[in-house]
């Protein structure tokens, strides 16, 4: 491996372990701020009066069981860092295995692990939509915002929003289909496993499409790339969920603008292609990254002093700058890739020419 490609694999696990870290913090910070701040108990002592599921677009089942709030969010909570343990694990390769062996690896092989991929993605959908918002509003299309004043009570909405909305838009549309259609693709194979097997196969084909196909000895991600190893029925379903969860924040009267279409449209395409290739916990990580991540930061910025403000500085810039970089580093990479054929197709010599 060069010597570029080593540094490029040790700055990527560097910058793993990094954010590793400000999410276990966060995660600390989370709890801190919504059991023992004055205004965050006040939250954790009420109680809802029926818990809204999601199941697609405007449909939705209301439990009516009075749930404290506290105890509500101890069990979200509990789900993200179920989240961030799976993907320690893999899904392919585990975390420890990956940074172990990081001086064989290849930035390729890294992506098997989630959490060395997810800051990546992150920064560079975080870039993506800043962009995207100053441009939209340069032109007078609004972005909005969410219409909840008290920042805790948008704390916990935002926290519970990223587990139900991911069954909603993504577990339940995208896994009816794709669940399916790998278990009808590879049937062949699921037929000769015990019924045991075939029951765990269905199961996996629901909460990690990839996993599945690669028990089943179908096309994947890692052996077929991306356009080979996602099929047209996955696209076209990716798709769908992606548009009707960018209605679902217009629509609702929740306070967002037109503006705010385009952004969730590209994160619920985002959201619904790592369910696809890193199983279910993997969006839901994602929406927490959105969701929690970056508002524990932002009210424990107005809350907290140095040398904990100067942190979120250094961590919101460094996301900036990753993302950044990341998008320079994939167009140089594209541009590259096709500009080499009109290379080559240039320096070919016609045998019509004078050359000949």
């Amino acid at each position: 491996m060069s010597l570029v490609r080593k540094l490029g694999v040790v700055v990527l696990i560097g910058l793993a372990l990094f954010y590793l870290a400000t999410y276990i913090i966060s995660m600390l910070l989370g709890v801190s701020l919504f059991f023992f701040t004055m205004e965050g108990s006040e939250i954790a002592n009420q109680f809802i009066h029926g818990l809204t599921v999601y199941l697609f677009l405007d449909f939705s089942v209301l439990i009516p069981t009075p749930l404290n709030i506290g105890i509500l969010f101890l069990a979200l909570w509990a789900v993200f860092w179920i989240a961030i343990i799976v993907a320690w694990s893999g899904p392919a390769q585990s975390f420890h295995k990956t940074v172990r062996e990081n001086t064989s690896s290849t930035i390729h092989s890294l992506s098997k692990n989630y959490l060395i991929a997810f800051p990546i993605i992150t920064a560079m959908l975080l870039v993506a939509e800043i962009l995207l918002q100053g441009l939209q509003e340069s032109v007078g299309i609004p972005t909005g915002s969410i219409d909840i004043p008290n920042p805790y009570m948008l704390f916990f909405t935002a926290s519970y929003a990223a587990i139900f909305e991911e069954i909603g838009f993504r577990l339940i549309p995208i896994g009816a289909v794709v669940a399916p259609y790998i278990i009808w693709r590879g049937w062949s194979n699921l037929r000769t496993q015990t019924p045991s097997n075939q029951r765990r196969l269905a199961a996996l084909a629901f909460l990690y499409p990839e996993g599945a196909k690669k028990r089943l000895k179908l096309k994947t991600v890692e052996n077929a790339g991306w356009m080979g190893g996602i099929s047209q029925t996955e696209w076209g379903i990716v798709l769908i969920s992606a548009t009707a969860f960018a209605f679902a924040h217009v629509l609702t009267g929740s306070g967002w603008g037109l503006g705010k279409l385009t952004m969730t449209f590209m994160l619920g395409f985002v959201f619904g292609v790592v369910y696809l290739v890193y199983g279910v916990t993997a969006p839901i990580l994602m929406h927490w990254f959105h969701n929690y991540y970056l508002t524990v930061l932002s009210i424990s910025y107005e809350l907290f002093n140095p040398p904990l403000t100067v942190f979120i500085d250094v961590i919101d810039i460094s996301i900036i700058t990753v993302g950044t970089v990341s998008w320079a580093a994939l167009l140089t990479y594209l541009a590259l890739k096709l500009w080499k054929p009109q290379e080559g197709k240039g320096r070919e010599v016609s045998p019509c020419s004078p050359q000949a």
